[in-house]
């Protein structure tokens, strides 16, 4: 499912942020999927916990660092002697930064997981009795609708996923 995250427009650290990363732009596009455990799934989480950070910006800045640090040396382990400016710090494998945050991250995938949804005219228990039910549908249309459903199952999929965990970070409450 394509999704577009764009920084909170409360952000007062935006501009440092995106110099941080060398990117200016004001949102990033994913292909969001089901499973938690694809890269892709890994840069969202990691991405959102970037735009959602409103704490101490130094711990953003020591990440950074490292980034950095580790480009320096995968850079001199390098043979070709050139540096690469797609390397280094990219918020794209930023681990959980505080709990207070990570409810942040679950709470806005949840919102924009929901807002997709809402977007499509019918819902997805619609289109699963529409699949099994209306023998008159055309290849097309089939098609359609099973990519469309799919697409639902995927976003009730992460809210369902936003729900369960924002219960279990609650706990420490």
């Amino acid at each position: 499912v394509p999704i577009k995250i764009y920084y909170p427009e409360s952000d007062d650290k935006k501009d440092m942020k995106r110099e941080m990363i060398n990117d200016m732009s004001e949102f990033k596009k994913f292909r969001v999927t089901g499973n938690f455990n694809e890269n892709v799934m890994h840069e969202f989480m990691s991405w959102l916990r970037f735009v959602e950070y409103d704490e101490n910006i130094t711990l953003l800045i020591d990440y950074q660092a490292r980034a950095a640090t580790q480009q320096q040396t995968d850079d001199n382990d390098s043979d070709d002697g050139h540096d690469d400016p797609n390397k280094g710090f990219k918020a794209k494998d930023l681990p959980p930064l505080s709990i207070r945050n990570e409810k942040k991250v679950l709470i806005r995938m949840k919102l924009e997981a929901a807002k997709l949804l809402a977007k499509y005219p019918t819902t997805y228990e619609e289109d699963l009795d529409l699949l099994e039910n209306d023998t008159t549908l055309t290849f097309n249309t089939r098609n359609a609708t099973l990519m469309r459903s799919g697409e639902k199952k995927i976003l009730k999929h992460i809210i369902k996923f936003t729900d369960t965990m924002i219960e279990y970070l609650n706990m420490n409450d």
